[in-house]
């Protein structure tokens, strides 16, 4: 292999017993001092040599011994000139692996012996040794021998907004070129006017992972702005809280109003059926419970309404029935034309107009609140017929549970909007 000396090739060395052909990069893992010894005296330049095993990643006899933890396999090598900058396949230092396999004896020679403790493996990651240790012996030393290192640096780009779910995102870039590896991010939120989190400002850490780094949070209160930073934390501490610029917040008001969209408004009623302005159609006015729905955080901003122009009569064979996120229909009614209305909260109180109704139609009206957030679910559903010899009395509620309740809706001959049991 290369790696590999032949003691007898030379009649005047004896045998090391149970082998005569010594493998320099067994005897370091193993941590044989002997059969070390009688190789190199053999050929000193083996080591240096690279593991070229099918198994092997470019190691040299010092990987092997400081993987192993065998300090006086390394104190050997050492002494035989080994390079203790050396790196294998995958970028790592012996000192790199001494401290990920936590044998503090031989972190403290590799250092003694000047090994780089701030150096990165140059494979994927650029991981330090310290990311890799949990020996707290070993880490305490590859800090003190790292005088160069500093406080982490704030994040930067922080961006915060937001969510729909009531929750505040935060997203923000990290750079620990000139310091340790974070071992996590500390987020704070605060509802007070300070440009840095104060005193009783709520920290949130999460796990220092691969970027993009981003945070959720859920607030106690809805509707309170809120602002918010974020720190690094590595060995050498807490840096500094990096916050968002003027660009890193939605809107103008530099704070975060969490919030969610409203919940769905009650009280859908119709006021009553009247001749429209075109022969054949009327009109109905709707209103509702302006106060039954909850902005939850978020100033309601108007109301959606829905109208559903449906057919009597029972599918074709075979028909598929469509899924629009509509109300659930009893069985025999299908689905024409869906129509939504926006209704701006300042005209809210006089209700909605529903123009244009075909006389002889049905129709299912329901409303939802909008706010900044999104749309509420749609409220019950109410069912209305101009009729073809007058106006109906009343239209009649589309009850829960549609055809899974046990009834149905149909129009009688007068016109009224009836429930009939089948």
């Amino acid at each position: 292999m290369g790696c590999v000396v032949d003691l007898h090739s030379d009649p005047q060395r004896p045998t090391l017993g149970r082998m005569a052909a010594l493998d320099i990069h067994r005897a370091a893992w193993e941590g044989d001092v002997s059969a070390l010894a009688s190789i190199l005296e053999v050929d000193d330049a083996l080591v240096s040599c690279r593991d070229r095993t099918l198994m092997g990643d470019g190691n040299t006899p010092l990987h092997y011994a400081a993987a192993s933890g065998s300090a006086d396999a390394v104190r050997i090598l050492i002494g035989a000139g080994a390079d203790i900058a050396a790196r294998n396949s995958g970028g790592a230092t012996p000192l790199f692996l001494a401290a990920q396999e936590g044998a503090p004896s031989v972190v403290r020679l590799l250092l003694d012996a000047g090994a780089d403790a701030a150096s990165r493996i140059t494979g994927g990651g650029r991981l330090l040794c310290l990311d890799v240790s949990d020996c707290l012996d070993c880490r305490s030393m590859i800090v003190a021998a790292s005088p160069g290192a500093t406080e982490p640096k704030p994040p930067f780009g922080v961006k915060v907004s937001a969510r729909p779910s009531g929750s505040i995102s935060m997203s923000w870039r990290w750079s620990s070129e000139e310091s340790f590896s974070a071992s996590r991010f500390e987020a704070a939120f605060w509802t007070s006017g300070e440009d840095v989190p104060p005193a009783d400002a709520r920290i949130v850490a999460t796990e220092a992972a691969a970027p993009p780094f981003v945070l959720a949070f859920r607030p106690r209160v809805l509707g309170i702005p809120h602002r918010a930073a974020v720190r690094a934390v590595t060995v050498m501490g807490p840096g500094e809280w990096g916050v968002p610029d003027d660009d890193g917040w939605e809107g103008t008001a530099k704070a975060a109003v969490p919030a969610k969209p409203p919940t769905a408004p009650t009280g859908l009623r119709a006021l009553g059926l009247r001749p429209g302005t075109e022969p054949g159609t009327a009109t109905c006015s709707l209103a509702w419970d302006l106060s039954s729905a909850d902005p939850r955080g978020s100033a309601i901003s108007g109301f959606d309404v829905e109208q559903r122009t449906v057919r009597l009569g029972r599918p074709r064979a075979g028909a598929a029935r469509a899924d629009d996120g509509g109300p659930q229909l009893p069985p025999d009614w299908q689905t024409v034309d869906v129509l939504v209305r926006s209704v701006p909260a300042a005209r809210a109180e006089d209700g909605a107009a529903a123009p244009g109704l075909a006389v002889g139609a049905t129709y299912v009206f329901r409303v939802a609140a909008v706010n900044a957030m999104g749309r509420s679910a749609w409220s019950e559903g109410i069912v209305a017929s101009p009729a073809m010899g007058g106006m109906p009395a009343a239209p009649l509620p589309l009850r829960d549970g549609g055809a899974d309740s046990g009834s149905a809706m149909r129009l009688v001959e007068s016109g009224t909007a009836a429930a009939a049991s089948e």
